[in-house]
């Protein structure tokens, strides 16, 4: 079985999903939305581009992974 956890820059793990197969897991992974660097609806842009940009400037990063439990 396997897990999906959010990664943050400072080391804070989160786990999103649990009782996944891998492929599931990787699907997931896989979206761009799962990435502070490839998100393309971050909250409260609204799709503004220029909004969206900021939030990447000023965003900590972090990305899902997924990890076998």
């Amino acid at each position: 079985m396997y897990e999906v956890v959010k990664f943050t820059q400072k080391g804070k793990q989160t786990v999103i999903v649990t009782g996944l197969t891998e492929k599931e897991a990787q699907k997931i992974c896989q979206d761009p939305e799962t990435s502070s660097m490839t998100a393309r609806k971050p909250k409260g842009c609204d799709g503004d581009e220029k909004q969206i940009q900021r939030w990447h400037t000023k965003s900590k990063h972090w990305f899902y992974g997924y990890r076998s439990y």
